[in-house]
């Protein structure tokens, strides 16, 4: 790590980004909650992108004539109802898990 900032200095002063003697770097790591991708979020993301591009399609007259049902609330609803359930069966809801 100290080669890695060791260089991120000095590659700094050659481009003249940097002009100190010394620099000091604050590295405090700091607890977060992570959230880890699950097969229904990435479906989720998944059809708000394709939905958000086929709107986007059709504000430019590409997709003319052609329907498109947007899923992203019933899909939401179920992603919610999935997320509980597994809630319920890991025992977090009991520990006082946060929402994710």
């Amino acid at each position: 790590m100290a080669l890695l900032n060791e260089h991120r200095v000095r590659k700094a002063s050659e481009e003249g980004l940097l002009k100190a003697r010394k620099v000091r770097v604050d590295t405090t790591a700091v607890e977060a909650n992570i959230h880890y991708p699950t097969d229904a979020s990435l479906i989720y993301v998944g059809v708000r992108t394709i939905t958000r591009l086929v709107k986007q399609a059709q504000a430019l007259g590409i997709a003319a004539g052609h329907y498109f049902q947007d899923r992203t609330r019933s899909l939401k609803k179920r992603l919610l109802s999935i997320t509980k359930v597994l809630r319920r069966r890991t025992g977090e809801a009991v520990k006082g898990g946060g929402p994710h």
